[in-house]
């Protein structure tokens, strides 16, 4: 892994919220090199798109009982009977230029 990755990516496991600008200005370099960081930080398993994410999510809720037909985030209920299930929809959510921090990412920083 390049220097500029590794520093990008304890930039990102910081537990803030930054934009694109916002990274790009503070380490001096343009969008085509963030996005080169970006995909060498994806192929490194540190750095998964949202819709990768979503899908194990739903894969993950699917085996504790929220189902397979959660388009997006499942939510538990305990009225007392056992629990209940809900989904939450993500349709109106533009998510194609997201980019989550894997639980690789978390535990080598």
């Amino acid at each position: 892994m390049r220097d500029i990755d590794l520093q990008i990516l304890k930039f990102l496991t910081e537990g803030k919220a930054y934009s694109n600008g916002a990274i790009m200005q503070n380490f001096g370099i343009d969008e085509p090199e963030l996005k080169i960081i970006y995909e060498n930080l994806a192929k490194e398993g540190y750095l998964e798109k949202y819709s990768q994410y979503e899908e194990r999510n739903k894969k993950e809720n699917s085996s504790q009982g929220c189902g397979g037909g959660c388009g997006g985030v499942c939510h538990s209920h305990d009225s007392g009977h056992g629990g209940e299930h809900s989904c939450s929809s993500s349709k109106d959510w533009d998510y194609d230029n997201i980019w989550v921090l894997t639980e690789k990412a978390l535990r080598s920083i």
